[in-house]
């Protein structure tokens, strides 16, 4: 991917980000999950959960990188949380300070930013990021400001991200579609928030309304094969 393809602020850094991850495979370096987040900035969690779940979108099932992925887009989503209680105010941040939760969200940081990034899961990125920036480019601009403003902004990305991520989760693995919704969703919310467009993160609410629906179709489905095959079965033996 060359820089020059891609003008837009966001779009070169992500394509920065992953050229600097590439040249480090090709030195032989260790490379981990902090050298594609902590260059990211302060919108690491939304860019950094874009990137992982734009390959989800596709309608087949990426078997055992589900978990691995979904697992981090929800950490990612919880930092993206705890700064929206900071920046609203001394009462709200209260509440991350009480407890543990704060600790806790810091040591699980900093074990997710030491994990090794393997060099096949970087090409596969790679790949889906140049369509995730170029769709991007085309169909996003800043509008609807209420719902990505702010520490208001913040939070609804966050609980899109992690919703979607746990969604994300659910084992469907002969099931069409059944990583492309929720993936879809936490594209939509990452780059609603990343780009200030609050159409998108209303999208990423439909999204999630939409897979939450599929789900129940496939469970309903599933319960009345289960159904007419227990009622089948006695009566074959």
């Amino acid at each position: 991917m060359s820089l020059n393809q891609f003008p837009d602020r966001t779009e070169r850094l992500v394509v920065r980000v992953l050229r600097e991850m590439r040249l480090k495979y090709r030195r032989g370096e260790s490379v981990t999950l902090s050298d594609l987040v902590v260059p990211l900035g302060p919108r690491a969690a939304a860019l950094g959960s874009a990137i992982m779940a734009a390959p989800f979108v596709l309608p087949v099932s990426l078997g055992p990188l589900t978990l691995p992925a979904s697992l981090l887009i929800c950490l990612l989503s919880l930092g993206l949380m705890a700064g929206a209680l900071k920046m609203a105010g001394p009462h709200r941040q209260a509440a991350l300070n009480q407890g543990r939760l704060g600790s806790w969200l810091a040591r699980q940081r900093m074990r997710l930013m030491a994990t090794p990034f393997p060099e096949a899961i970087h090409r596969v990125l790679s790949r889906f990021a140049r369509s995730t920036v170029k769709w991007k480019r085309r169909l996003s601009r800043p509008r609807l400001f209420g719902l990505v403003d702010g520490w208001r902004g913040e939070a609804i990305c966050g609980a899109g991200l992690l919703v979607g991520a746990l969604l994300l989760m659910v084992p469907l693995p002969l099931i069409p579609l059944g990583n492309t919704f929720p993936a879809l969703a936490i594209v939509l919310f990452a780059v609603g928030w990343t780009e200030r467009d609050g159409l998108l993160s209303l999208l990423g609410c439909v999204m999630l309304v939409v897979t939450l629906a599929y789900f129940a179709v496939v469970a309903w489905a599933a319960t009345g094969a289960l159904a007419w095959l227990a009622n089948w079965l006695p009566s074959v033996w």
